[in-house]
């Protein structure tokens, strides 16, 4: 910090998974001289500090379509940023970023679409909004032998409700 005090901040968890992936990143955060506490907490208490912003740090997956539309404004938009319960988490208050969410919603076509959700992510990223930690870009899944499923993977990867019982497998 400019006036030299340690930096400190607190992440805010809701299960334990969480929590492991947390004390790696703290970890890391150590070495460069930032002291990151845990905070666990139950999901109702999680939930209400979430709606009201009460946090410095928190995990969160956003999930999108393969078609984004106006779910972004909420994510990002500057109106989202002091509205309870919106999605808006890193707290985003940007004109820029307001015109190519809106965009993305108005597209005349997927070439306008896809060029524009592209120009939201660079501004997101120029922004340094958010810390990716970590992309696994597959599912792993432990089943037994005897389970079978096609080698056509869905879109949205496994579903497990499409596998059947091989009598045949080893």
């Amino acid at each position: 910090k400019e006036d030299g005090a340690p930096f400190r901040f607190e992440i805010l968890l809701q299960t334990q998974e969480e929590k492991k992936i947390a004390l790696a990143f703290a970890q890391s955060l150590q070495r460069l001289g930032i002291t990151a506490n845990l905070r666990q907490v139950e999901s109702a208490q999680y939930q209400g500090r979430l709606d009201s912003f009460d946090y410095d740090m928190v995990f969160f997956t956003w999930w999108n379509t393969l078609s984004p539309g106006n779910e972004q404004v909420n994510y990002w938009g500057s109106a989202a940023a002091d509205m309870n319960g919106s999605r808006n988490y890193p707290g985003v208050k940007n004109p820029a970023i307001d015109a190519l969410a809106q965009s993305i919603a108005q597209a005349p076509s997927r070439e306008a679409l896809v060029t524009q959700t592209r120009a939201l992510d660079r501004a997101l990223l120029w922004g340094y909004y958010t810390i990716p930690l970590y992309y696994l870009g597959k599912d792993l899944v432990a089943h037994d032998a005897h389970l079978s499923s096609s080698p056509n993977v869905p879109t949205y990867g496994t579903v497990i409700e499409t596998w059947w019982f091989d009598e045949k497998a080893n």
